[in-house]
């Protein structure tokens, strides 16, 4: 396993994550929905300029973006192929 640490304004939405000295996952979300339970509707809530969601089965999580986050790959390649799509914007 290889692990990646950078910071969570250079990464894509939904791209699953965990803080760096963590074990649980989380997802980068810039946009967060709330949906009623009812009717189905939703509200999207902006994280706004220099913060990030961390959303996770347990909880939302709101951080600079400048927050250093943890990506774990299985081996070598799979992290330089995930780099190179960073650096193709």
């Amino acid at each position: 396993m290889i692990t990646i640490v950078i910071e969570a304004g250079q990464l894509p939405d939904n791209t699953k994550v965990r803080k760096v000295t963590g074990i649980n996952n989380y997802i980068i979300k810039r946009i967060f929905k709330i949906y009623e339970e009812v009717n189905g509707a939703y509200r999207e809530i902006d994280c706004g300029k220099g913060t990030i969601f961390l959303v996770s089965d347990s909880g939302v999580n709101c951080v600079k973006d400048s927050t250093r986050v943890a990506i774990d790959f299985e081996n070598t390649e799979e992290a330089i192929v995930f780099l190179e799509t960073l650096t193709e914007k």
